[in-house]
């Protein structure tokens, strides 16, 4: 959370992070799938209550730039998606939410279903980019809003749009997506 408090003090034009859900359907912040590099736990975020999630030291392993552990045992913990929207209350902030491939893949219409409710809920179906590198995770999103949420292009997408390109046949592709993010 003092990532994203820092970001909103700072005015950034864009905030992105990548979510997982709790086995209690709670949508948290978190790019691993575990919990073991960034905090003093162990175990996959989708085995977890939020309670769980919550109680472990999300500061313990970052260093500032003077390499000491300035926000360890000081409470910072792994943020859900609410306490994100409800800490950086501006409406013209920009948000890219990548729902990662690394959840439990059963679980992939729920947290679309999810997160679409929380962005709606807070008024943002304008302002949030649904990212995710499977297209398949995209074909839920789109399902789930009825093609309103705005969404980016996972790899399969992006592979159509680079091949066509390439083969000098851009006129035969056909954007699905609002936005298409190249990897390197």
């Amino acid at each position: 959370m003092e990532a994203f408090t820092n970001a909103y003090e700072l005015e950034v034009d864009v905030i992105e992070y990548d979510i997982h859900m709790t086995k209690d359907g709670h949508l948290v912040s978190i790019h691993d799938p575990t919990v073991d590099r960034t905090t003093d736990g162990e175990g996959r975020v989708n085995d977890m209550t939020l309670e769980e999630v919550q109680a472990l030291d999300a500061a313990n392993s970052f260093q500032d730039l003077d390499g000491e552990y300035s926000y360890r045992d000081l409470g910072v913990t792994i943020p859900t998606v609410d306490e994100i929207f409800q800490a950086v209350p501006d409406l013209e902030m920009l948000w890219t939410i990548e729902i990662k491939d690394t959840n439990k893949a059963e679980w992939y219409q729920h947290i679309s279903e999810k997160l679409w409710a929380t962005i709606q809920q807070y008024g943002l179906e304008e302002r949030v980019i649904i990212a995710a590198f499977d297209q398949t995770i995209i074909d839920h999103v789109i399902e789930v809003s009825n093609g309103e949420a705005l969404v980016s292009g996972g790899r399969q997408e992006i592979t159509k749009f680079v091949v066509l390109h390439k083969l000098f046949l851009n006129g035969l592709y056909r954007q699905k997506v609002d936005v298409l993010q190249m990897p390197t």
